[in-house]
C-alpha cells in the first residue's frame, strides 16, 4: 500500500471475497510492530467511527495506538476525543448546536492518523456531516512508536456506528377539486429508515410533526404494512414519538399514513431521527388551480433521463411556480437527492433561473416562474 494512503477493493464480476490487512514496519523490524485487521465492506460504512478501549500505551505515558480513518470523498473529519459533545468547537446541525474537539480536512481515501492528546484514543468519535461514508481502524503506528513495553503491539478493526439514513416522501392519494394539490386533499407520507451499517440499530425513536394545516386521518399509519393503533385520539408518531425496538443490518423501516389539508399556505412536515430532521414542505395557495411542481432528471440538453453512467453530469430541474416568494430576486432552494437503490444521498441547492413574471389566464395575480436548475457532478 502507498505511505499514508487507503484504498477500495473490488472484484470485476461481482464475486463476494474477504479481505484483511497487516501493518508492520520495514524488515529488519517487522515483528516488533506487526498486527492486523479485517477489511469492511462498502455496504456496511456510515458517517460515523466509535471506538471501544483504544489505549495509546500500556501505561498511559506515550501514544503510539492512533486511530487510523479514510473516507471515500473529499472531507471534513470531526474528532470528539471522548466522544462527550463536550468539545471547545461547535457546528450546528438542523438548528442543534453540537460540540467536538478538532476537525481535519481530507482527500479520498487519504490514510489520517488521529491522536487524543490525553494519550488514550477510547471513546473517541469521528463522523462527517456531509454524508461522506468511512473506515476506521485502530492500532501501533511503526513511525511513532517504538518496541517494546509500553507499546502496544496490536490493532483492531473499528466497527461503523450504526448511523440510519432517513427517506421521506409524499403523494396525492386523493386529488380533491381542482386538480393538484389543493384544500381537501389527502396525502400519503412514507418515513422509510435505513441501516446500512454492519450493527443493528436498538431503540430507534421516530417522530413526525406535520403542520397545523394538515389533519391526519384516523387508524391510517402502518409500520412495514402492519397497522399501528392510533395513540389515543393523537398521531402515533406525534412527541414523544414511536420507539422501533430494532432495525437489523441492511435493513429498514418504513412508515405510511395519511393526512387531510385542512387549510391553505405551506404544507411542512417534518421527521426526527436521533436529532436527525428532514423537513418536507410545499405550498397550497387559494385562488391558484394547476399549481406546478415538478423535479426532471435530464442530460445535458434538457431531455429527461432515468439512468446515468457512472462518473458522468447528473442535471436537475425543479418548477415550483408556488414556491417562489419574490418577484425580483434570484432564489435558491434545497433538494436532496437520493439513490433509493443504496440509501445514498446529496443535498443540492438549485438557483432560480428567472424573475420574469407570467400571468395566469384563470387568476389575474401574475406569479413569476421559479425555473431552478441545477448542474453538478454526483456520483451514486
Amino acid at each position: 500500500m502507498p505511505v499514508g494512503s487507503g484504498a477500495n477493493f473490488t472484484t470485476t464480476n461481482a464475486q463476494n471475497f474477504y479481505a484483511l490487512c497487516t501493518v508492520a514496519a520495514n524488515n529488519s523490524s517487522d515483528t516488533s510492530y506487526n498486527w492486523g485487521f479485517t477489511l469492511v465492506p462498502a455496504s456496511g460504512l456510515t458517517t460515523e467511527a466509535t471506538v471501544g478501549w483504544e489505549p495509546g500505551s500500556a501505561d498511559g505515558t506515550v501514544n503510539g495506538s492512533p486511530v487510523w480513518i479514510t473516507a471515500l470523498a473529499n472531507t471534513t473529519l470531526y474528532v470528539d476525543y471522548k466522544g462527550d459533545h463536550a468539545g471547545t468547537l461547535s457546528y450546528t446541525n438542523n438548528g442543534i448546536i453540537l460540540n467536538y474537539d478538532t476537525n481535519f480536512t481530507i482527500t479520498a481515501l487519504q490514510s489520517l492518523r488521529i491522536f487524543d492528546p490525553s494519550k488514550n484514543q477510547t471513546g473517541m468519535r469521528v463522523f462527517t456531516v456531509d454524508g461522506t461514508l468511512l473506515a476506521g481502524a485502530w492500532g501501533e503506528d511503526p513511525d511513532t512508536a517504538a518496541p517494546g513495553n509500553p507499546y502496544i503491539d496490536a490493532g483492531t478493526t473499528v466497527i461503523p456506528f450504526p448511523v440510519p439514513t432517513l427517506i421521506k416522501t409524499v403523494s396525492i392519494t386523493t386529488d380533491a377539486p381542482p386538480t393538484g394539490l389543493s384544500l381537501n386533499d389527502i396525502l400519503t407520507y412514507s418515513v422509510k429508515i435505513n441501516n446500512q451499517g454492519l450493527l443493528p440499530l436498538g431503540n430507534t425513536v421516530v417522530i413526525d410533526a406535520p403542520s397545523g394545516n394538515l389533519s391526519y386521518v384516523s387508524n391510517s399509519t402502518t409500520l412495514n404494512g402492519v397497522g399501528i393503533s392510533d395513540n389515543g385520539t393523537n398521531f402515533p408518531l406525534a412527541a414523544p414519538g414511536y420507539t422501533i425496538p430494532i432495525i437489523l443490518s441492511q435493513g429498514s423501516s418504513t412508515f405510511k399514513y395519511q393526512v387531510k389539508v385542512i387549510g391553505s399556505g405551506t404544507v411542512s412536515n417534518s421527521v426526527n431521527i436521533g436529532g436527525t430532521t428532514i423537513i418536507a414542505q410545499t405550498a397550497v395557495l387559494p385562488g391558484i388551480t394547476n399549481a406546478s411542481l415538478s423535479l426532471r432528471f435530464t442530460d445535458t440538453n434538457g431531455v429527461p433521463v432515468t439512468t446515468y453512467a457512472a462518473g458522468t453530469n447528473v442535471y436537475v430541474t425543479m418548477t415550483n411556480v408556488l414556491g417562489n416568494t419574490s418577484s425580483n430576486t434570484i432564489q435558491t432552494i434545497s433538494v436532496t437527492v437520493v439513490d433509493l437503490t443504496s440509501g445514498d444521498l446529496q443535498t443540492i441547492t438549485l438557483t432560480e433561473t428567472s424573475t420574469t413574471a407570467v400571468c395566469s389566464a384563470i387568476s389575474p395575480v401574475c406569479r413569476p416562474p421559479r425555473q431552478l436548475a441545477y448542474r453538478s457532478k454526483m456520483v451514486f
